[in-house]
């Protein structure tokens, strides 16, 4: 939530450093993940950095797909 009321406030770079600790620090599988991995997506999208967000979705995709069919 704190990561998402950053985002918020155009706060970027403090959010995507909380994102990336909460990514690189929590269990994989776990929603605070999921949603941080989304919350980076959004800001590089919404940075312009096109590319860079659709590639976290796309991570963020087969990861889900993996999670399924195993």
């Amino acid at each position: 939530a704190h990561a998402y009321a950053l985002m918020q406030a155009a706060v970027d770079d403090e959010a995507l450093g909380l994102v990336s600790r909460i990514i690189s620090e929590g269990e994989q599988d776990s929603d605070d993940v999921h949603m941080a991995r989304l919350i980076r997506a959004s800001i590089c999208i919404c940075q312009g950095r096109i590319e860079e967000g659709e590639e976290e979705l796309k991570m963020l995709s087969s990861l889900e797909n993996s999670k399924y069919y195993s």
